[in-house]
């Protein structure tokens, strides 16, 4: 929710920026994923 409320406000990440996606669970569960940004399509 956070990432769509950036672009929404024009503060998004740029083409070509890395984006880092981290969640946590139940538990110790863990995980994490970085993505390059290659913006929206109009």
């Amino acid at each position: 929710m956070a990432l769509d409320d950036a672009i929404a406000q024009g503060k998004g990440p740029k083409p070509g920026s890395l984006v880092l996606f981290c969640a946590s669970g139940g538990g110790i569960a863990l995980a994490a994923s970085l993505w390059r940004w290659a913006g929206r399509k109009a």
